[in-house]
């Protein structure tokens, strides 16, 4: 607004048009203040909200990484599983894993062959479907069954000596 207006709008005390002028100045002033201020404020939220943005991709481009990192090492361990090891820890410590990266399919290329070698080459490491052999130990059977033990008998008396038990008392 400015003197013209004013003066169109019927005021004619000049005083009073130049004290609306500047009040009209003033509150143009502070109305400028203002929007520089929430201008400033849009400004700084749309700078945290770019960091919040970098830090969630971030923190997802992590997870991913971590979820496909745990989708090797349990590709790794089936196979070996399969592999029939022993002891996973002892046959991946000797498994070579560079290189081998997770397909879109979850599969592992060349880890069999890999996995196939170390049980070639460690085969102590891996088991086979033999059950194992057990050893028969020998042991002495009594010719008499349920027999009390026979007093006086020298065989019978060194056996409880032996075996810390008293001599059998005759009845």
């Amino acid at each position: 607004m400015n003197a013209k207006e004013l003066r169109e709008l019927g005021l004619t005390d000049e005083a009073l048009i130049e004290k609306i002028i500047v009040s009209h100045g003033q509150d143009i002033e502070k109305h400028k203040g203002l929007a520089k201020a929430a201008e400033d404020r849009a400004a700084a939220l749309e700078a945290q909200l770019g960091e919040k943005d970098k830090a969630v991709t971030q923190a997802q481009t992590e997870a991913q990484a971590q979820v496909s990192k745990l989708k090797l090492n349990t590709a790794i361990e089936r196979a070996l599983e399969r592999a029939k090891a022993k002891n996973l820890k002892a046959a991946r410590a000797i498994l070579d894993e560079t290189d081998l990266a997770l397909a879109e399919d979850g599969t592992v290329t060349g880890l069999d062959e890999r996995v196939a070698k170390v049980a070639a080459d460690n085969a102590y490491l891996f088991g086979d479907d033999k059950p194992a052999e057990t050893k028969v130990i020998p042991r002495v059977v009594s010719k008499t069954t349920n027999t009390p033990p026979t007093p006086g008998d020298p065989l019978t008396d060194a056996i409880r000596k032996g075996a810390g038990l008293p001599p059998v008392k005759v009845r």
